[in-house]
């Protein structure tokens, strides 16, 4: 049965999980001829209008309206912002208004080994790599080109931006966000709400709401830039 979706966040990284929305299709409508989701469009609490509007009627959606104005509907959910304080807020106010998480999509061009568990809200994005045992939590964002090593958790609303490498036995609190091409050593724990700069090479633990940055990173120094999601 085709179900019903509206992606929130008609920014860029909305715009990237709507790709995987259409890849999944795509697949399934070769497979047994029907596709997985029909997009009503996207949700956004911003006036989208100009350039950003162009962009998603060039992809055949549009603006559905707020988050509210979804309230009510059948549809499910998948909240597409790179932020993981902002996703987590969207997440828990969608739930408040009566509406569903979809299960996690994940792209063809991803490859999940087995025993990876995927909580609902997740997308994993193509050329992203979960080998075994590995558990990722409500929410979370693995971006293009990602891999995950055996033996890996990421809490609920973590964000992996593209290329970053998890090796074994990493694990990852609530709502930490990591750079492109970030890398963890294996065994490392990454707190709670951490930020890991783009590029950075973490080999220690890293403190619930630090940033850090560099190779090996370190603590980012007071008034330096913060990393952008």
């Amino acid at each position: 049965m085709v179900r019903e979706l509206v992606i929130v966040g008609a920014g860029g990284h909305g715009r990237e999980v709507l790709d995987v929305v259409e890849a999944v299709n795509a697949a399934s409508v070769e497979r047994s001829g029907e596709p997985v989701w029909r997009v009503l469009g996207f949700a956004d609490d911003r006036l989208v209008v100009g350039e950003p509007l162009e962009r998603l009627r060039r992809r055949g959606v549009e603006v559905v309206g707020t988050l509210d104005d979804v309230a009510g509907t059948e549809a499910l959910v998948v909240v597409a912002v790179g932020d993981p304080a902002v996703r987590r807020d969207l997440v828990e106010r969608a739930g408040g208004l009566g509406l569903h998480l979809a299960p996690a999509l994940v792209h063809p061009a991803a490859t999940l080994g087995g025993d990876v568990a995927l909580g609902a809200g997740v997308v994993v994005a193509a050329g992203s790599q979960l080998t075994t045992n590995v558990r990722v939590g409500t929410g979370a964002q693995v971006n293009v080109g990602c891999s995950i090593s055996h033996d890996v958790t990421l809490g609920d609303h973590v964000t992996l931006s593209p290329g970053c490498r998890l090796t074994g036995g990493v694990t990852v609190e609530a709502g930490s966000f990591f750079g492109v091409g970030a890398l963890v050593a294996p065994g490392v724990r990454v707190g709670a709400g951490a930020r890991v700069g783009a590029g950075s090479v973490v080999l220690h633990d890293v403190a619930p709401g630090t940033t850090v940055h560099g190779t090996p990173a370190r603590p980012r120094p007071s008034g330096g830039p913060a990393e952008r999601p």
